[in-house]
């Protein structure tokens, strides 16, 4: 008898494996990953150049000190790289935020603060999807925006590298 509770201590934790292994749930099925990396360089805007702001907190929210660098490209046509974050149901995406790192869960956003999501507004519709994107639009600054974004890229179209 003094070895039956380890037994069934034992099998209670092997059933979640099981589970996931003989047709029940299954997490990459839940999440799946992109396949390959983003594409950097080329005229691509870089994620590390986004990131070169800084923050002056109020009670409010965080406002955004944007380095010389980004005031330059307020306004410009930019081409970016991300992964989708749908803000509408359904396949066809007309307004996403694009993060610098995938999102791997509904409710979060991966690695990184305001600085590492843009929000975009698309001239049409695209297909959304787990996988990288390029997107081109005119990128604007948004040093006092009420939802504590700071970059949104609008007239925005999926593009190639």
């Amino acid at each position: 008898m003094k070895g039956m509770p380890f037994f069934l201590a034992l099998l209670v934790l092997a059933l979640p494996a099981a589970a996931q292994t003989r047709g029940g749930f299954r997490a990459e099925q839940a999440v799946p990953m992109p396949s390959r990396a983003l594409p950097r360089g080329g005229d691509l805007l870089g994620w590390d150049v986004l990131a070169r702001v800084d923050f002056k907190m109020t009670p409010e929210r965080y406002i955004p000190q944007f380095s010389p660098e980004l005031k330059a490209l307020d306004g410009k046509e930019v081409k970016v790289a991300g992964f989708m974050l749908p803000l509408e149901a359904g396949k066809k995406q007309k307004r996403i935020l694009l993060t610098r790192m995938p999102v791997t869960c509904t409710f979060c956003l991966p690695g990184g603060g305001p600085e590492s999501v843009i929000e975009v507004h698309l001239r049409k519709p695209i297909d959304y999807t787990w996988e990288g994107v390029v997107l081109s639009g005119r990128l604007m600054l948004l040093p006092d925006d009420p939802t504590s974004l700071f970059y949104r890229l609008v007239d925005a179209a999926q593009t190639t590298q």
